[in-house]
């Protein structure tokens, strides 16, 4: 018996080891806020904006106080 894949899809199931589990399709997400924002109303002005580092430099002080200590 010859197997036969016409699609990338073919070969990926005949790579994957059967399970018995049929996985769906995952559906389009709507797009985020944010970007529906952007596109309404372009980007904002550099002066109203956060710079990047301060963005950084305050998650990373956050970040040791939400991780348990390492043994």
């Amino acid at each position: 018996m010859q197997l036969t894949i016409d699609t990338y899809e073919q070969a990926v199931a005949a790579a994957r080891p059967h399970t018995g589990v049929v996985r769906r399709k995952r559906q389009p997400r709507p797009a985020p806020a944010a970007l529906e924002d952007l596109a309404a109303n372009g980007l904002p002005d550099v002066d109203d904006c956060t710079p990047w580092e301060e963005l950084r430099q305050g998650r990373l002080a956050r970040s040791p106080a939400q991780r348990p200590a390492a043994a």
